[in-house]
This record gives C-alpha cells, structure tokens and sequence, in this order.
C-alpha cells in the first residue's frame, strides 16, 4: 500500500514473478487471477532498461513530482545481485535520489551484508515483510518445504538494523505485518519495537465480500475490530513519537484535516503503475483477488509511456459508493481498499472490513478528544 497524490508517479516492478517462500494469504499466487504463471521468471534485462527510460523520461515531464520505484515480486531479491545492481547503476544514471525513491519490499530470507552494502551504494531501501514473533509469523509465511521462515525473517531485521547503525546509513525502510487477529496486539507491538523496529504498518488481511479470509480459521470481525483498537492504545501509550505505525498516523492525521495518501484509504490509485516481468502496465495487483484478468490494460513497457496510463487508470477505477461518502468515517479510510470492496458482480459495496475501519476511527477520535481534554 503506497503513499501518492498529484502528478506523483508509484511504478511498482515485478522484477520477480516467483517467489522463494508460500505465503498461505498471498493475493498473488493464491488470487483468482493466475496468470503470472504464464508471465516470464523475471524481466529481461531489455525490459528493465527499457523501464529506466521510461522513469527518465516522466521525470523530463513532470518535474516537481514525488516519484518512487517499488521493486517487488514475487520476491525481487530473486532477480540476482549482478542483475539487480546493473538495474540500480542504470536507474541512478539519470535519476539521482532527489528525483527518484527506491525501496524495494521482500521477505527477508535472502538479505546479506552485500545486498545491503548494494542498496546503500544507490541510496536505496529495502523493507521486510513480517508477521510478528516466530509462533506467530509461521502460521501462515512457511517455505516451500512447509518449514516457518520467521526465525530468518528476524535475523534479516536485525541485520539491516545493525547495518544501518554501523554504517550510519538508511537502508532499512521498516516492517509491513499482515494482521492476524487472533494474536495479542501488545506483545505483537513490543515484538517489533524490542527487535529495534522503529517504523512499520499494520496490514489488514486481503479479502473481500466473495472471499473473506480463509486463511484465518473462525475469522471474526469483532475480532479485528478488538485487535486494531487495542494495538492503537498500545502504540498510544509507548508514547514514543520515533515509534511510527502508517495505519494510526494516517488516520490521525486526516482527522486534523489531511487528505489520507495511501491508497488503501482513498489515496489516488491512478498514480500506481505495475509493470509486470512480461512488460505490460496493470492496475493495482491485489485485484488479482477479485476477477481474472480485471487488472489487464493493453498497455505495455515496450510501446507505451508511463504518462500514458494515467489516462487508461483514471477511466478504469471506480469511486467509493454512496454509502461510504456519506459516513463519518470516511474522510479517515476513504472507503477501504478498493479490492476489498469487492461483492463478486461489482465495487459498489464498503470494505469487508468497513466495521473495522469505522471502529478505528471512532476509537482513535475518542483517544484524541481525551488526549485533548487532558
């Protein structure tokens, strides 16, 4: 889930389309659209030059925009390291950090001191997918043999902390957790906050009214409701302002008046383009949840500027509904996550997760009335 508005541009890059874990909640490999299996293993080495053009020259068009470059998968560490850093010289060749962020999102297994020596050289980030304490994050981020992946996971987080810290760098972009309800918020939020994580998000699971989390066995929203709630007077209470969790600052931030950025809560989507291991421009990828293909466009690396996708998004996405423009949570969760609206015939719908996100939103304006009165 990205932060973007304006004329800013989010190309995220499927450099990998296959992954060296099995994620039992993946929107990608466990998505009604399958289609990446037909996609090639990575982008070719034309194709991710290609793209550096492509990024060179909005940058030409659009001066004044936040620009970012999302290397994702599948797992993007997959690509290589020679791969990767003939990419990395190649992008910096013409966009300097100052004009172009790049982080890239991976699960961790893979990440050593050369990968991290690499993205500080480029000033580059990385961030880490993780669950929280290894019992937890082993329900559902197992490997292809079934074994768990948390223990590696952490031993990642701690070496890109250490990193950072030993070389006075900024490599490390924080932590992405999936919630798993069923799990204890408090000791989910001094997990990361004791490991040295000093800037994370909570991640709502992705599902939708045709298909709910199934992932989580007796899957309850009083239950996220009850989680949520309580992480954000977990967080409340640490009160540690270097302590940063997106999800609570977002919303806090649009009830003073900001208009939320990230896409899951009514940020623009037409600024996010995907650009597939096979070349062709799509929208968001977690619609890959809800119908095969709905995320296609005829757009492709090879033929097409990023400029013009905006375009083709602008007509293709559809507004939150009436509903939720009338509720007073909307100008926090802007109507959910466009995926999660998702009823199997149309968008028409609130989120999935609309209880959750109005509970959130109620409990926090709460929290802040009191903070306030104190």
């Amino acid at each position: 889930m990205q932060t973007i508005t304006n004329d800013d541009l989010l190309v995220m890059v499927k450099v990998a389309e296959r992954c060296n874990i099995a994620c039992s909640y993946c929107y990608m490999y466990n998505g009604v659209d399958q289609s990446w299996r037909s996609r090639p293993k990575t982008l070719s080495d034309e194709s991710l030059g290609i793209l550096c053009d492509r990024l060179a020259s909005y940058r030409r068009g659009h001066p004044a925009a936040r620009m970012t470059l999302e290397i994702h998968g599948g797992e993007p560490l997959l690509l290589g390291k020679e791969r990767t850093r003939k990419f990395l010289e190649n992008v910096r060749r013409s966009l300097p950090p100052d004009d172009l962020f790049i982080v890239t999102q991976s699960n961790g297994i893979l990440i050593d001191d050369e990968w991290l020596d690499m993205y500080a050289s480029f000033d580059a980030t990385i961030a880490i997918s993780c669950d929280g304490p290894e019992a937890v994050h082993d329900r559902h981020r197992i490997d292809h043999r079934r074994a768990g992946t948390g223990a590696s996971t952490a031993r990642s987080i701690k070496k890109c902390i250490e990193f950072d810290a030993r070389n006075g760098a900024a490599v490390f972009n924080g932590v992405l957790c999936v919630v798993d309800p069923h799990q204890d918020p408090e000791a989910l939020l001094s997990y990361f906050f004791d490991l040295g994580v000093r800037d994370m998000d909570l991640l709502l699971p992705d599902a939708n009214h045709f298909s709910p989390p199934s992932h989580l066995k007796d899957y309850r929203h009083e239950s996220m409701e009850r989680f949520f709630c309580s992480a954000f007077d977990a967080w409340l209470e640490r009160d540690d302002p270097d302590f940063r969790i997106r999800i609570f600052e977002t919303f806090i931030r649009a009830m003073l008046g900001q208009r939320p950025e990230l896409d899951a809560f009514g940020g623009d989507l037409v600024p996010i383009v995907v650009v597939e291991s096979d070349g062709s421009y799509r929208l968001i990828d977690v619609l890959s949840i809800c119908q095969d293909g709905v995320s296609a466009t005829s757009l492709h690396l090879a033929q097409n500027e990023l400029e013009e996708f905006r375009s083709v998004a602008q007509r293709r996405y559809p507004k939150p509904c009436k509903e939720c423009q009338t509720c007073e949570a909307f100008k926090t969760c802007g109507g959910g996550y466009l995926p999660h609206r998702f009823d199997g015939r149309s968008y028409e719908r609130p989120s999935f997760y609309c209880s959750t996100l109005l509970k959130l939103h109620q409990h926090i304006s709460r929290r802040m009335l009191q903070t306030v009165r104190e």
